[in-house]
């Protein structure tokens, strides 16, 4: 790129606005694009979900090393290639397979790593990646999902549940993983594998939603704030698996819905997510306090989505879509009650508020 028409300067290509990855520089159009071209090496991804070292699909030169959910992308040494079941560089002899992704021009797809059932790699939007479940888990190839795997009698966390966890039992066949669940009053600590009281039980969240000129804003925001709240809860590293999630087939969820009867039409769904997900991004990349703050969640929470419909409403293309304006033009006022055991968290914005009272 030349700046004002004195020197060069060396940028990336970047991800589009929907998450769909352009990382090659096409010299002869002088855009982005996920084609590569003609002698250009191939790119691959990865996201961090362990520490870890694991295989490059695009080039067996070179490796990740993945510490704290970020990635580096490492060269071998000069004749030695990146053997995962050794997990290191070895020595290159003549007969030495490398076990790489030629092209993810025409399809997507995604399979077990060849040795190591907890590795998947595949194509998706023209770019090679390659992920690790949990090292107790496995990947499903009939699924595509990582499933819990016992090796031995014990406790296992399950993912996203902070109530229920897996135990594994002997059977004549082998090792089973059985869904139980902790007493009353007890959550299940992922760091000492056992039930502990008070131990990260459920929160919940309430609202009330008014709109100043019809129900159109009330129900949209009604359906998004809670979604935009809870990730600004979450920690680094599980934001890291939720943005990942948002890109694969089952997505996780973030919160479970009660009386949610409203259902948002095909095009401003897609609006809406896009805008999640740039928020997501943001979070990923400003980093999230590891320390509970729920005061700072909730102000970030709410001035997020009220600048998302904003920007909805009126787009920097100038495309109006009549639907998201009149969401924005309506208006509403919004009062969230969030309780965590003993503690009540109490916002709002607008004219409302809320009264503790006792019966």
């Amino acid at each position: 790129m030349c700046l004002f028409g004195q020197h060069w300067s060396s940028t990336p290509c970047a991800n589009d606005i929907s998450g769909h990855s352009s990382p090659y520089c096409d010299s002869k159009t002088h855009k982005c694009t996920n084609i590569r071209p003609e002698g250009c090496p191939r790119v691959s991804t990865i996201t961090c979900l362990r520490n870890d070292v694991f295989p490059d699909t695009s080039d067996c030169t070179r490796y990740y090393k993945c510490i704290n959910s970020t990635a580096e992308l490492l060269p071998c040494p000069e004749n030695y290639i990146y053997k995962h079941g050794f997990g290191k560089c070895v020595f290159k002899l003549s007969n030495d397979e490398c076990m790489t992704i030629d092209s993810c021009e025409f399809e997507d797809f995604v399979q077990e790593y060849p040795g190591d059932s907890s590795l998947y790699y595949g194509c998706k939007a023209g770019k090679s990646f390659i992920n690790a479940c949990a090292s107790f888990e496995f990947f499903n190839t009939t699924s595509e999902e990582c499933e819990t795997r016992c090796k031995e009698i014990g406790l296992l966390p399950i993912p996203q549940n902070c109530v229920n966890y897996y135990s594994c039992k002997k059977t004549e066949h082998g090792f089973i993983a059985v869904e139980e669940n902790c007493p009353s009053d007890y959550g299940f600590n992922p760091a000492t594998l056992s039930c502990e009281k008070d131990y990260s039980l459920l929160w919940l969240l309430f609202g009330v939603f008014d709109g100043h000129g019809g129900g159109a804003c009330a129900q949209v925001i009604a359906k998004r704030l809670f979604h935009y709240i809870a990730a600004c809860l979450l920690p680094s590293e599980t934001l890291q698996q939720y943005l990942f999630s948002l890109t694969g087939n089952a997505p996780l969820e973030l919160i479970t819905s009660y009386n949610d009867k409203f259902q948002f039409v095909d095009d401003v769904k897609e609006i809406y997510y896009k805008s999640f997900y740039n928020f997501i991004e943001d979070l990923k990349k400003v980093g999230t306090t590891e320390t509970f703050d729920m005061k700072r969640a909730l102000e970030q929470a709410f001035l997020r989505l009220d600048d998302d419909l904003s920007v909805e409403a009126l787009p920097k293309d100038n495309k109006v879509n009549m639907k998201t304006l009149s969401v924005a033009m309506s208006g509403s006022v919004a009062c969230i009650a969030h309780i965590d055991r003993q503690h009540l968290h109490i916002a709002h914005i607008g004219d409302c508020n809320a009264i503790l009272g006792k019966v």
